[in-house]
């Protein structure tokens, strides 16, 4: 099977360039480290959008991109933007464990493919070796599927994918439909994140003892439905840092089941320029739509700040 980059471009995706944008607006809100001293950690591949993003945002010069396909590791080393990116060839199950997670990291498990086995592997390395300001960013396919060549149906490719003791009796066809399978998916997700970090605060000593919260629950689809989870990791004697931060006053804050769903409107730059004469809009005022669909509209109007009105392609 073709890699993923040689069948989408991820840079002329509109929903996934405001959910960058969202989590880079989080990110600079972290309050437990200087954020220079962050280091990154993602699945660039040979874009690398997230990183040229992070390091024109945030500052941070040390990444690290996880590729599975080495037999294209000159094109990968060719197309990287930066010097400060190290190239770590391999599954990422196998090249997380190389991670110095003691330095404070922001990683982002970008996946194409669905919630699976190797992927829970992944997240519960992360949530076991974790440091204070440490945050983990899971994103990955949560679209439903037809019966396969098999003829097993939806859940139970699930099963088979996860195993039956992550399955809940009562999950059925019809729980996953929809955005069922995502909300599936974060549900798993975040019970593994959870279990992880509970492990390993057992053989810690109580002042080493880490917290976590959710942060993040996007929900979008630019052509298939996408499931991104996450959060981050504190020293448990100082929630004050994280207060700090104040995350919860990110409208796209999500700290629980409810998704923030990014819904990219289809608006004519005509249409855009007119709703933007008239924002922020002072309390009390009501917005003129002109002849303009107002569903989407409203979506223009949550969203503006993280919308392009250009379709951001890298040239270099």
């Amino acid at each position: 099977m073709a890699p993923s980059y040689r069948l989408i471009d991820y840079r002329l995706r509109p929903s996934k360039h405001v959910e960058r944008i969202m989590l880079c607006e989080a990110f600079r809100r972290l309050q437990f480290h200087v954020l220079e001293d962050y280091q990154y950690v993602g699945l660039g591949s040979v874009f690398f959008a997230d990183f040229r993003l992070i390091h024109r945002s945030l500052g941070i010069s040390r990444m690290f991109s996880i590729e599975k396909h080495a037999n294209h590791g000159e094109r990968f080393e060719w197309n990287k933007p930066y010097s400060g990116i190290t190239m770590m060839f391999g599954e990422t199950e196998q090249r997380l464990t190389d991670v110095d997670f003691s330095t404070p990291t922001i990683i982002w498990l970008d996946y194409d493919g669905p919630l699976v086995r190797s992927v829970i592997g992944d997240i519960r390395t992360v949530a076991h070796s974790a440091s204070h300001g440490s945050i983990l960013v899971v994103t990955v396919n949560a679209h439903p599927r037809s019966p396969n060549e098999d003829g097993a149906d939806m859940l139970d490719q699930i099963r088979s994918e996860l195993g039956n003791e992550r399955i809940p009796a009562k999950t059925d066809l019809t729980s996953l439909r929809g955005w069922g399978l995502a909300n599936f998916y974060r549900r798993v997700g975040n019970s593994e994140i959870l279990d992880a970090l509970s492990t390993a605060n057992g053989v810690r000593e109580p002042a080493e003892r880490l917290d976590y919260e959710q942060l993040f629950n996007f929900q979008y689809d630019d052509g298939a439905k996408m499931a991104t989870f996450g959060g981050v990791f504190f020293d448990r004697e100082k929630r004050a840092a994280f207060d700090a931060c104040a995350f919860d006053r990110l409208m796209f804050n999500r700290n629980g089941a409810e998704p923030f769903r990014i819904r990219a409107p289809k608006l004519t730059l005509r249409e855009i320029a007119h709703l933007e004469r008239q924002l922020p809009l002072p309390e009390g005022t009501e917005l003129d739509f002109g002849p303009m669909p107002q569903s989407d509209a409203q979506h223009y109007i949550e969203l503006y700040r993280y919308l392009p009105t250009f379709v951001p392609v890298d040239l270099m």
